[in-house]
């Protein structure tokens, strides 16, 4: 990464942070009971977009478990121009398989999990390889087939809980 790239990414994070701030002295003053919000910063929310990172991770809002995610590809046949064919669910669970398909095996045979969990159960079907890597790709996968409509999440707590 080159020095604007490492500079452009830490400015999208300061934005991220500084948005969590609010969120959470909203939900501070909520409890407290009261109707002001305070606002320590004397900065306004900013969206990263704004930034000019369009890719970047925006804030969760929270929703109702039954709403579809906006741009979900519930009914849709198409995604960026692309076909999309709904993730078909493996007999058996096989190391060779893509991450993918491993999570949608593992959610429907284990039901509902947070990522954590699913972290978890797919180690302990692969012992000898990196965890880190499981670890990361578990994650990377799991939000990515929530963004394209193929598995449901709901809020618990701070963690997603993801189901088909």
């Amino acid at each position: 990464m080159d020095k604007s790239s490492v500079i452009h990414f830490l400015r999208i994070q300061e934005i991220q942070l500084e948005n969590q701030l609010k969120a959470l002295r909203q939900t501070m003053a909520l409890i407290e009971g009261s109707s002001v919000v305070p606002d320590y910063s004397g900065t306004a929310s900013v969206d990263p977009a704004a930034v000019g990172e369009s890719s970047a991770p925006k804030e969760e809002e929270e929703k109702p478990a039954s709403k579809v995610q906006k741009g979900a590809l519930v009914g849709k046949k198409t995604l960026n121009g692309r076909k999309v064919r709904p993730v078909k669910v493996p007999k058996s669970y096989d190391k060779k398989m893509s991450f993918t398909k491993k999570l949608a095996y593992l959610l429907s045979t284990e039901g509902p999990q947070t990522s954590q969990n699913l972290i978890k159960l797919v180690e302990a079907r692969e012992p000898g390889e990196d965890k880190t890597k499981i670890a990361r790709s578990v994650t990377i996968t799991a939000s990515s087939m929530y963004r394209k409509g193929l598995v449901n999440a709901r809020r618990e707590g701070r963690a997603y809980v993801y189901s088909i």
